[in-house]
């Protein structure tokens, strides 16, 4: 019995082995992992067969409804028959869906699609966290703790819950994470630039322009912060404006002189910031706000439970402060004032004064609140790369590492509680009639300018694809 328990204390809290049996071990793992995770998304969505009539749902029920047509019609969604937020130029909508998987709308209906969407880039997010446990040797129990806080938080449930779709870029940001994190380490230049950009083009073409903008901002702090990332945070912007060009163009030209957006707020203080980590809180029951306005509680959502707050709160930033802890050059020095900064700029009414200025799709923000999950993600990976030295600590009391286990499995547990409360099915139980008229379709009117610049932005975006991809093929050959 002894040497079982010796072995599964190897398995779980050691880095992974390099033994046959030992990898079968982390495969088998790392399946049960995968399925459970596809499993809570489908359950949360309720097997694809959602009336999607609940907060945004509809909205996107509109918008695939517009795609489906498109891909079934072969049809240029140029022009729309009804005003889908202030606008019937439906190519200009920056949070709408243009990435390739929209042509399964073919021969899917639209709620089946959103499970299958939604399921395939949680499988990419999958294949970002293996590459985060190849790069820091993460033992199974620290893969299982990055799994759970990166799939399951209340920042994604909730967004998802109330659907905004926009929100599903998310899942690629273990990509984003890897290369700041290279960055921070001084791996720069034009290749690593031209990675990064690609990896927020293709959040952009999940519609999660919001999540680029925050990944912006964050770059930019990292390169007033960290002179040796300032030209390879300057390209890689610059990558990304002109891969993306035929999304910001229209969009930028569309909204830059609407009025109706209005800055609201962002966390309003310090108690309601923790409130969001340890709450499990309903939909229904908490609208909050302040001076400009008021927020449904998904806004501010961030739980993890207090088991994962605190571990995010000590081997996120405490460690890296204590000369007793060997880190393994896991200190990441250049990452302390981006991060403390984009936590300032999602409290209370910080961002307000840039959201002020006439800078188009930036001044979008109106929820600055959200600007938090870019530092949480960041911390959550480094508290997970840093938590070998805490687990061999524990390891040497003795039978005090099994206490982690129960820990794990209450803040699981916690975590299934809140998606509960947050699904759509639920939702759909209470809430049976869509709130405004849903019925929308592609229609012929005549060419605009708007199509003339959609075109022209499109041919940046495709020549700058092309010399990025010669790019990267170029520095590997050479490599």
């Amino acid at each position: 019995m002894q040497r079982l328990l010796g072995r599964i204390s190897k398995f779980l809290f050691c880095p992974p082995g390099d033994g046959r049996g030992a990898r079968a071990g982390q495969a088998a793992c790392l399946t049960v992992l995968f399925v459970l995770g596809a499993l809570h998304w489908a359950a949360f969505l309720d097997l694809g067969e959602m009336r999607m009539t609940v907060e945004d749902w509809p909205l996107q029920l509109m918008y695939g409804a517009v795609l489906k047509q498109a891909v079934t019609q072969h049809a240029m969604p140029w022009h729309i028959s009804r005003h889908v937020l202030n606008t019937t130029h439906f190519l200009t909508i920056p949070e709408t869906t243009l990435s390739p998987q929209v042509l399964a709308l073919a021969w899917l209906p639209i709620g089946l699609y959103a499970l299958c969407n939604i399921l395939l880039l949680y499988t990419a997010g999958f294949i970002g966290c293996l590459l985060i446990r190849r790069k820091y040797r993460l033992s199974a129990f620290a893969t299982a703790v990055l799994f759970l806080f990166f799939n399951f938080n209340g920042f994604v449930t909730s967004h998802v819950g109330v659907g905004h779709a926009w929100v599903l870029g998310y899942f690629l940001l273990p990509f984003f994470c890897l290369i700041t994190l290279n960055l921070a380490e001084g791996k720069a230049g034009l290749g690593t630039a031209g990675a990064m950009a690609f990896v927020l083009f293709a959040i952009l073409l999940q519609g999660s322009f919001h999540i680029v903008i925050w990944c912006c901002v964050f770059l930019a702090l990292l390169a007033l912060a960290h002179r040796p990332s300032r030209a390879t945070v300057a390209w890689t912007i610059l990558f990304t404006a002109l891969l993306g060009a035929f999304r910001f163009a229209p969009s930028a030209i569309e909204y830059g002189n609407k009025s109706s957006y209005h800055f609201i707020s962002g966390h309003r203080s310090l108690y309601d910031l923790f409130e969001s980590f340890v709450a499990v809180k309903e939909r229904s029951e908490f609208s909050i706000g302040g001076i400009f306005g008021r927020q449904g509680w998904w806004e501010y959502d961030y739980y993890t439970g207090i088991l994962g707050l605190a571990a995010l709160i000590f081997l996120g930033i405490v460690v890296r402060w204590r000369k007793d802890w060997d880190l393994r050059g896991r200190e990441y020095k250049a990452l302390d004032w981006p991060l403390g900064l984009m936590a300032l700029l999602s409290m209370s009414y910080f961002w307000a004064f840039i959201a002020m200025l006439p800078l188009p799709l930036v001044n979008s923000e109106r929820a600055s609140s959200r600007f938090l999950i870019i530092p949480v993600l960041l911390l959550l990976v480094l508290s997970c790369a840093r938590m070998q030295e805490a687990l061999d600590r524990l390891l040497a009391r003795g039978n005090w590492k099994w206490l982690l286990v129960p820990a794990f499995l209450i803040s699981a547990f916690s975590l299934v509680n809140h998606s509960v409360r947050w699904s759509v099915v639920l939702f759909e139980r209470t809430e049976v009639l869509f709130p405004y008229p849903v019925d929308v379709r592609i229609v012929a009117a005549p060419a605009t300018a708007y199509e003339t610049v959609f075109k022209l932005s499109l041919l940046v975006s495709g020549a700058t694809a092309l010399f990025l991809l010669g790019l990267l093929i170029t520095r590997r050959a050479a490599r």
